[in-house]
């Protein structure tokens, strides 16, 4: 694949690793819910969001890095799921439902504001 939008190669893997948890978390259904899994995509999802903030802050000017930015840097200001894992894990951790519903809330966050269709259509480029 070549460079998407002119970002460096950092930039590029985290928008991967973030449309990869995305896909996970989307995909979470009563059979397979755990809460360590989830868990684990929220604190990839965290770190990918800052080393995009960190890749592209540090160069993309282009307009489509901007609003990547943007959108990063506004999830992570207004997202934090890890109160709410962590009062999951001792009260609804064998909860299939309770399980499925936070990995779909999750995944139902990044799609706020159309990010998740620009960085999947940034992968896609």
């Amino acid at each position: 694949m070549g460079a998407m939008h002119g970002m460096d190669g950092r930039a590029q893997e985290a928008i991967r690793r973030i449309v990869a948890s995305y896909e996970r978390l989307a995909a979470t259904n009563r059979r397979d819910a755990n809460l360590d899994a989830i868990a684990a995509e929220w604190a990839g999802l965290v770190d990918s969001m800052q080393e995009l903030v960190g890749a592209i802050g540090s160069g993309g000017s282009d307009d489509v890095s901007q609003r990547i930015l943007a959108h990063a840097r506004r999830y992570l200001k207004s997202y934090d799921f890890a109160h709410e894992l962590d009062t999951m894990g001792g009260l609804y951790a064998q909860d299939p439902d309770r399980l499925q519903n936070m990995g779909q809330k999750i995944a139902g966050s990044l799609e706020e504001r159309g990010m998740m269709v620009l960085f999947g259509d940034v992968c896609n480029a």
